[in-house]
């Protein structure tokens, strides 16, 4: 299986197919994923921010 990694920036949008480099968008995503709040947490902390203000 050929796994590749698309991102974009700048409205440009990016393929990258680099095993290693691939990979390391992986294990980016992951760690970013494993610390992210769950969507029902998000959602009261966007909701809590928004009637503080």
């Amino acid at each position: 299986m050929t796994r590749i990694a698309y991102f974009e920036s700048a409205g440009h949008g990016h393929v990258v197919e680099d095993v290693d480099a691939v990979a390391s968008y992986a294990e980016r995503f992951e760690l970013i994923r494993a610390d992210a709040l769950p969507v029902h947490e998000s959602r009261k902390l966007i909701t809590a921010i928004m009637e503080a203000t």
